[in-house]
């Protein structure tokens, strides 16, 4: 569905009615991308986005807007931003905003440094199975971060972040 709004975009650039047509924030998302490219007021469309994905309880596009602006996609860098969209997000349960909060509290990124609130959204992010959040677990207890160095706990988790599709373990730890 994304790959053909996508298409439909980049072949008929009648983004307007794109909007009435597939009004959900997901796929004001696609549209959205359009407007941070000059097509549209970058301010207004961003704005709009957020209050409708929040009003409609989209925590997918809270998420998907934190990460733009977390990493200067397209817009520029906000970390305080980044942590309200992740923070919102998480409202609806959102497992990767949960563990892109985690880093925020843990890096201090868009709000205070709070390691114990990190280690929380950590694990919350790993029980909605959430791999990168279940390898970064590992690697806390691997390298005695945050949490006591425990070779043996840190090995359960990078073995479940591998079993679950982590990109990032080509091999199993175990």
């Amino acid at each position: 569905m994304l790959q053909w709004l996508r298409t439909y975009q980049i072949e008929n650039r009648d983004l307007p009615e794109l909007k009435e047509c597939h009004g959900s924030p997901r796929s004001l998302g696609l549209h959205f991308l359009d407007e941070l490219r000059g097509f549209y007021d970058k301010k207004s469309g961003l704005e709009g986005w957020v209050r409708r994905a929040t009003e409609e309880g989209d925590g997918q596009a809270l998420y998907h807007l934190g990460r733009f602006y977390g990493e200067g996609e397209e817009i520029e860098s906000n970390p305080q931003k980044a942590f309200a969209c992740f923070y919102h997000s998480v409202q609806y349960k959102h497992g990767g905003a949960m563990g892109a909060l985690a880093m925020c509290y843990e890096d201090g990124q868009g709000t205070r440094q709070d390691f114990l609130k990190a280690l929380s959204f950590y694990f919350q992010s790993h029980h909605q199975e959430n791999a990168e959040a279940t390898r970064i677990l590992g690697l806390l207890y691997l390298r005695g971060r945050i949490v006591s160095k425990k070779p043996e706990t840190a090995l359960k988790f990078l073995d479940e972040a591998y079993k679950n599709g982590d990109c990032l373990l080509y091999t199993s730890p175990s």
